[in-house]
């Protein structure tokens, strides 16, 4: 019996925990923000501990899997998060690229910017999320 009510408890909190969190495809067109914001940016946002986490292009030129992000401004219009990438290239290079990603809630349109750290170029672009 005891078994059977902790199994019970335990898929009850994992339904919990999953339905807390939404899963995202946001479409820019492809080589958006000179290739620094993927064409798919796949975003995970958990509104109930205000955690989010990325996945696109860059990211996973990094690392594979999700990449921990920021939650900025949630409001009844919009989520805004923001996340950094800290990226190396083959010639051993290093820069930090500054990101940040608006959602407007009534109609998922969505707009990305690029900015790397210590340079004045800015990248953005707009787009369109849908709920997975």
């Amino acid at each position: 019996m005891k078994k059977t009510i902790f199994a019970a408890a335990t898929a009850a909190m994992t339904l919990a925990t999953v339905a807390s969190a939404e899963t995202y495809k946001c479409q820019f067109k492809d080589g958006a923000g000179g290739g620094y914001i993927g064409s798919v940016v796949l975003v995970k946002l958990d509104f109930d501990k205000k955690q989010a986490w990325v996945r696109h292009n860059v990211t996973e030129a990094q690392k594979k899997g999700w990449h921990a992000a920021n939650f900025g401004k949630d409001n009844s219009k919009r989520t805004t998060i923001d996340w950094e990438v800290h990226f190396q290239n083959s010639r051993k290079q290093s820069a930090t690229l500054l990101y940040k990603l608006n959602i407007r809630k009534n109609n998922l349109k969505a707009s990305a910017t690029m900015l790397p750290s210590g340079y004045d170029n800015i990248f953005t672009e707009s787009g369109k999320c849908t709920p997975l």
